[in-house]
């Protein structure tokens, strides 16, 4: 349902571990946001963020938001200082969803 993350760069195994942790109902969701996610996911990737995929299957919930919306999100911390914390513990972004 969601193999179209295979497209940027995302594993098999990424999508494998999201299939058996979420309900059929949020990877729909997940699966009609295509096109945000590939924004989310390409803006991620040019903030040199190296964890993308465990991202996906620990905090689907932010790529359930629009892009805009993920923006401004981020767009509130230092961004320099925000890639190193999550690329060093990416469950720092429990504190920023919520």
């Amino acid at each position: 349902m969601i193999d179209f993350l295979l497209d940027y760069d995302i594993k098999q195994e990424t999508i494998n571990k999201m299939e058996k942790k979420y309900d059929k109902t949020l990877l729909y969701l997940f699966n009609c946001n295509e096109y945000e996610i590939k924004d989310i996911i390409v803006y991620l990737k040019g903030m040199n963020i190296s964890c993308i995929d465990d991202i996906l299957v620990d905090y689907i919930e932010l790529f359930l938001k629009t892009y805009e919306e993920f923006i401004a999100l981020i767009e509130k911390y230092d961004i320099p200082k925000l890639v190193e914390t999550i690329n060093r513990d990416y469950h720092v972004l429990e504190e920023i969803l919520n």
